[in-house]
This record gives C-alpha cells, structure tokens and sequence, in this order.
C-alpha cells in the first residue's frame, strides 16, 4: 500500500512540475496574476477592491491619459507599481510593474533573475522583443525586461 501511495505521489509532482511550465491555468485559460500578501491582482480587474485591500500607497501620480479617457493613474508602494486606466467611469488595473526583488512573481521570479531562471519558470513559448522576453495569456502580456543577462524589470500590461 505505501508503495502505491509513494508512486501516485511522485507521478502527481511529475505531473505539476510539466503543468507549471505551461503557466497558471484558471478557468481553463493561461492567466497570470501578481500576488503582493493575501492580495491577487490580475491586470484588467476593477481597482477599487484592490487598492483598498493595498491601503495608502508611498506615492501617487495621475496624468491625462493618451489611450483612455480620464487619467493615468500610477500608485507606488514598496517594491511595486500599479498603474490604471478608466473606463465606463471605474478604474481598471492597467499595468503592474516590479521595481526591486523584495517582490517576486507568483512562480519566483524577482528582480536579478537571470534569462535562464525566468525560461525554466514560464517556459519556451514567449516572444523576444530585443533582450526581452514576453509572455502571452489570456488577460494579459508578462514582460521580462533584461539589461546585462539579468532581469532589471517585470511588467503585467492588462490586454484591453
């Protein structure tokens, strides 16, 4: 019986190990999402949830938007940006941008990661853009900005 048990035990991690380079799966869909404490943020979400559950930002800036009607909004806090959009008169998740590696992505990716680390992470289905890589889900592109072979910069830019 313990054999049994100990053998559907390594082919279930076998089995997550080969569904982790396919990225996080949700509804059936690649979606990837950032988690800052007991926070998930999936880019395109309405805000207001969101920077409620964040509280006061360490900054705060707004501009007329180039794309969107109202006002780019960018809130910094430690580690991370959040920038939004509005839309029908809500707030929307637009981009969430990783800004040193006391935060990492949710499959441990940080600032300082090399090409290699984020591939063996998220795979071989991306796109190079230059030195970058880019990954495309359902709700949204993820980009891994390089500068000297190292990650220098994550980006969640919402598909809207």
């Amino acid at each position: 019986m313990k054999k049994i048990l100990i053998f559907a035990l390594v082919a279930l991690m076998s089995m997550s190990l080969f569904c982790a380079c396919d990225g996080p799966q949700i509804d059936g869909k690649l979606k990837y999402s950032f988690f800052t404490g007991e926070t998930e943020i999936f880019p395109g979400d309405e805000a207001a949830v969101i920077l409620a559950a964040l509280g006061e930002p360490k900054a705060y800036d707004e501009s007329p938007s180039c794309a969107f009607e109202g006002l780019d909004k960018v809130y910094t806090y430690s580690g991370f940006e959040i920038q939004t959009y509005t839309e029908g008169g809500k707030d929307y998740i637009y981009m969430i941008v990783l800004t040193n590696d006391l935060v990492k992505t949710p499959e441990g990716i940080s600032i300082g990661a090399s090409k290699s680390a984020v591939i063996e992470k998220y795979g071989d289905q991306y796109t190079s853009v230059g030195d970058n890589l880019q990954y495309e889900a359902e709700n949204c592109t993820l980009q891994f900005i390089f500068r000297d072979g190292k990650v220098s910069s994550i980006k969640y830019t919402a598909k809207v």
